[in-house]
């Protein structure tokens, strides 16, 4: 089937389908094979697309955020006495008491931790525990949502008795030599504060070359033509679907939660993994034809130091592993093709900036 692939000329895409058409009885192996092909692209005048480069800058004020969210970060929860219950502090308690309407029906929590206000337990609970103190016990009636998560007293009219435990209050270090010591291999507060810029001014920089990059992309899709196979759009969305999924399983997020969470249906996903799908092949169609027509090549010593590169980075197993999957010459081919179009984004990419500066 290669043979026959690379014989006809024809640049095929995906797995092809084989139709068995005779076999055995003495008789020669016979079969049809239906292939899809790489999409038909029309390339516009590429060369000219020019898109200026974001210049990025770091604030003061973005560099005091910074500071502010790693003292955060190294914050405790001390208990404190004698201060009773207002929003913003956190609070132990000992919740049980009794559905209403319901015989026999009893709820409990206990070591409940919440910051008051914050309405993360119960709601409604916070502002009638307002004002008690460590060891204090207080009865209070609520009427829980009907959207409620436990479905056991959703809509429900609970009589519960409060005990509160503990009482504690966030106490945030000071932006000092020995938090910056804490946080990193800092000497000082201003090694802390240098290093914290430098960080802020990478992402930015990494994020303006995305801006930039996508915005060369739109403006190369928008100058050419490409007849996208829906077959390869189809393969594409369920590829963004499955790592989506992946991801949410990874953190533990239910796909329902998440759903509820972006206010997406499951039909506004698939839409949405759809379209960006079209675009991807769109995308990668019409590099890989410009990577042809500008006769683009790559080494097998550069495919050799991408390979080599990639490894170092990796746990000694992977490294292994990642090596492996390199060894066969069709992977090898595969990679090259994909080293080719990463070379030809960065000329793009490069090209564009410059002819935005001239």
């Amino acid at each position: 089937l290669d043979q026959a692939i690379k014989q006809s000329g024809l640049s095929v895409w995906g797995t092809p389908e084989v139709e068995v058409l005779e076999v055995g009885n003495g008789n020669p192996f016979r079969f049809r094979v239906a292939v899809e092909l790489q999409p038909e692209v029309t390339l516009g005048d590429y060369k000219s697309i020019a898109v200026p480069q974001e210049e990025v800058s770091v604030t003061e004020e973005e560099v005091e955020q910074q500071l502010k969210f790693l003292q955060e970060t190294q914050a405790e929860l001390v208990s404190v006495e004698n201060l009773p219950l207002k929003e913003g502090l956190f609070a132990v308690l000992d919740v049980n008491g009794q559905v209403q309407g319901e015989e026999d029906e009893t709820v409990s929590w206990n070591n409940v931790g919440l910051k008051v206000g914050s309405e993360t337990f119960l709601p409604g609970l916070d502002a009638k525990i307002l004002g008690m103190i460590p060891g204090e016990e207080r009865q209070v009636e609520l009427q829980v949502p009907e959207n409620y998560p436990d479905k056991k007293v959703a809509g429900k009219r609970l009589l519960l008795n409060v005990k509160v435990k503990d009482i504690k209050q966030k106490r945030i270090p000071p932006l000092d030599d020995e938090l910056a010591r804490s946080v990193g291999n800092y000497n000082n507060v201003a090694e802390l504060r240098e290093d914290v810029q430098k960080q802020i001014l990478a992402h930015k920089n990494r994020e303006a070359q995305e801006n930039h990059k996508k915005k060369v992309m739109d403006e190369l899709l928008s100058r050419c033509q490409v007849e996208v196979p829906q077959g390869m759009v189809a393969h594409r969305r369920d590829s963004i679907l499955s790592k989506l999924l992946r991801r949410l399983e990874e953190k533990h997020i239910p796909l329902e939660v998440y759903l509820r969470v972006t206010g997406y249906t499951v039909e506004q996903l698939k839409q949405e993994a759809t379209a960006e799908a079209e675009r991807q092949v769109k995308v990668d169609a019409v590099l890989r034809a410009i990577a042809q027509q500008e006769n683009v090549e790559v080494s097998d010593q550069e495919l050799q130091e991408f390979i080599e590169l990639t490894a170092g980075s990796l746990k000694e197993k992977d490294a292994a592993r990642f090596r492996e999957l390199f060894r066969d010459q069709s992977s090898r081919e595969e990679l090259r093709e994909d080293l080719k179009v990463s070379k030809v984004v960065q000329y793009l990419v490069d090209l564009a900036a410059k002819n935005a500066a001239n």
